[in-house]
């Protein structure tokens, strides 16, 4: 890039900097605040008995130029009964939505260490009846008392609705979440369980407080310019990089050569592949250092590492009967579902034609042969073949040909035992001979839709 455009764009992005800094000290700056006071012309103030379901309650609003007063008196007190004070816009429902948080000043008398109850009341035409007096939505918040003087600063998410509303308003539950776009009505009350006899709550400020945008608008606002500045950074380089790949083209074509010979290499290297080609799966070459690794633990005397070893039930009456192709299909998916079983402690691979051998580090004989009769139900519920199945815990220092032999014997087991099985190792396993079984039938996997895959005589 010329250097008088670099520096052009280096002054541009230091600009561009400034100004978000600016705009967000701005942002964080410039509050958008409305308070409830006494002698308000957006506001005013109203007190109330309350419900006295099991007491009774005698308020009166005794309020003075500067702070909002209710004097009250409890006689017989219960759960229902309260005294409160509440304050309605005088131009009809107000919107609060922008509110962050609120902040209250509040004196009491008469109700120490009980609780003061924050509601900002939402109309919506969907639930609100004029005639109903608790039809309007309670956003609502609890406050305890530990001092005659509290400051209460409550930010926008401790605010929820009370279940009694949400099971009264039938509304979904989409719906349940606070809401203070249109605010009809702000209340502060008592708790419950407040002391009988004479009590006051006096409110000196009622403070809602946000920023003029909301937070995810103006941060985005911010992100997406330096997402475009870095689009056309971006682009700048790859102008600059296409000069340059011009010229290295001629490089490209003197490399020709030299990628002639490795093409052999690559060849060589593709036939040492660690994964066989047709199921996915690990080979015997990819598989050997995970052999590595389970020997390691044997030689620490680590113990509960398992060995399984499958195969498929009559494949050659499959293959003979159905074909290779067919065969190939069923080789393809029973490597999509044993790669299911697949984690960091187990490790699946194609063994060789039919064979496929699983290491289970960490697992004992018992928990080995439980993963083992869950890859077996799932290979018998596609529909195609079944599958058997030899288990084998590894003991201290035995080899993993050792034990590779003894879940091979365990696997001739359940094949005598009737195929479809889980074996496991035992002394009394004698190896033997099994007669020839008659073709598998059954249809193939929904999701075998392939191409013609290679065949299945090698790994």
């Amino acid at each position: 890039m010329h250097p008088g455009s670099k520096l052009t764009l280096e002054s541009q992005i230091a600009a561009i900097f400034v100004a978000s800094l600016v705009a967000v000290a701005l942002f964080n700056i410039c509050i958008r605040k409305v308070e409830i006071r006494p002698g308000s012309e957006t506001w005013h103030s109203q007190s109330a008995i309350g419900a006295n379901f099991t007491g009774q309650v005698m308020a009166k609003d005794v309020s003075t130029e500067d702070e909002f007063i209710l004097d009250f008196h409890l006689q017989d007190n219960g759960d229902y009964c309260h005294a409160e004070m509440w304050f309605i816009p005088n131009d009809g429902p107000f919107n609060l939505e922008w509110t962050e948080s609120v902040k209250l000043v509040i004196r009491t008398e008469g109700i120490d260490k009980r609780s003061i109850r924050f509601h900002v009341r939402h109309i919506d035409e969907k639930y609100y009846d004029e005639t109903v007096a608790t039809s309007m939505k309670y956003n609502q918040v609890t406050m305890p008392i530990t001092t005659t003087t509290q400051t209460y600063t409550i930010p926008r998410h401790c605010f929820y609705v009370p279940n009694w509303w949400a099971e009264q308003s039938k509304l979904p539950i989409g719906e349940l979440n606070t809401d203070m776009s249109q605010v009809g009505r702000i209340e502060i009350l008592t708790g419950s369980h407040v002391n009988e006899g004479q009590g006051k709550i006096v409110v000196e400020s009622i403070v809602f407080s946000g920023h003029w945008l909301p937070s995810a608008v103006f941060y985005r606002s911010i992100l997406g310019i330096w997402m475009v500045l870095g689009g056309c950074v971006i682009f700048g380089r790859l102008i600059e990089t296409r000069k340059r790949l011009n010229a290295i083209a001629a490089e490209a074509r003197q490399l020709s050569e030299i990628n002639q010979g490795l093409s052999a290499q690559t060849r060589k290297l593709s036939s040492d592949a660690l994964k066989d080609s047709l199921t996915g799966l690990w080979n015997r070459r990819g598989l050997r250092p995970f052999i590595d690794d389970l020997e390691d633990l044997q030689t620490d005397h680590k113990p509960h590492n398992s060995i399984i070893i499958f195969d498929i039930d009559n494949f050659k009456q499959v293959n003979d009967s159905r074909g290779h192709l067919y065969g190939d299909e069923v080789l393809i998916a029973i490597g999509k579902l044993a790669a299911q079983f697949t984690s960091n402690r187990v490790t699946i691979s194609r063994w060789g034609g039919e064979e496929f051998v699983v290491l289970c580090g960490g697992f004992c004989k018992r928990s080995a042969v439980e993963l083992a009769n869950r890859l077996r139900e799932s290979i018998a519920s596609a529909g195609a073949v079944t599958c058997s199945f030899g288990v084998h815990e590894q003991t201290p220092g035995e080899s993993f040909l050792d034990a590779l032999d003894k879940a091979d014997r365990a696997l001739y087991a359940a094949k005598r035992q009737g195929k479809n099985l889980v074996t496991a190792f035992s002394v009394n396993l004698v190896e033997q001979r099994f007669p020839n079984e008659s073709p598998t039938t059954g249809g193939l996997p929904v999701d075998l839709q392939v191409e013609t895959p290679p065949h299945n005589s090698n790994v």
